[in-house]
C-alpha cells in the first residue's frame, strides 16, 4: 500500500493537509485569525479519539482542559467531527443506551491514525524548527 499522503513537496515529509487540495474544509469560511487558532484542531481530535471513543461535548470539553490558552469553538470541533468522519478518518455511531437524548460517538479509523502520525512528524518538524529559532536568538548580542 502507497503513503496514504503526499510527501510535502518544501519538506520532504508526509503533509497533513495534503488530502486536501488547499486548506481544510473546516478553515474555508474562517477569518484569518480564527483559522491559525484551528489549523491544529484536527491533529487534537484525532488524539483525543486515539485515547478512546467520544461524543462531541466530551471532546470539546478534553479540548478545553488541555488547550486552556486556545478557545475551542464548539462549532469549530463538530464542523472537524464532520470532516473527518466524511474522510474516513472517524467513523461514528449512535448511543441510544445512556439517558438523555441520543448521542453521537465517534472512533479514529486506520486512515484516522495514519493522519494522526502525519501531524505528529509534521509538529516534531516544525518544534525543531523553533528549537532552532529560539537557540539563535539565545545567541544574539544584547541590544545596546
Amino acid at each position: 500500500m502507497g503513503a496514504r499522503f503526499p510527501l510535502s513537496a518544501r519538506r520532504g515529509r508526509p503533509d497533513p493537509r495534503a488530502a486536501i487540495p488547499g486548506r481544510h474544509p473546516t478553515e474555508e469560511a474562517m477569518p484569518p485569525k480564527q483559522r491559525r487558532q484551528t489549523r491544529h484542531l484536527p491533529a487534537f481530535v484525532l488524539l483525543a479519539l486515539a485515547q478512546g471513543p467520544s461524543h462531541g461535548g466530551a471532546i470539546h470539553s478534553a479540548l478545553q482542559e488541555r488547550l486552556p490558552g486556545l478557545k475551542v469553538d464548539t462549532a469549530a470541533v463538530y464542523r472537524t467531527l464532520q470532516t473527518l468522519e466524511a474522510e474516513g478518518e472517524l467513523s461514528a455511531a449512535w448511543d441510544t443506551a445512556a439517558p438523555g437524548p441520543a448521542r453521537k460517538v465517534y472512533s479514529i479509523t486506520r486512515a484516522g491514525r495514519l493522519r494522526l502520525d502525519a501531524w505528529r512528524e509534521d509538529i516534531l518538524h516544525r518544534l525543531e524548527a523553533l528549537r532552532g529559532f529560539l537557540d539563535d536568538y539565545d545567541k544574539l548580542p544584547p541590544e545596546r
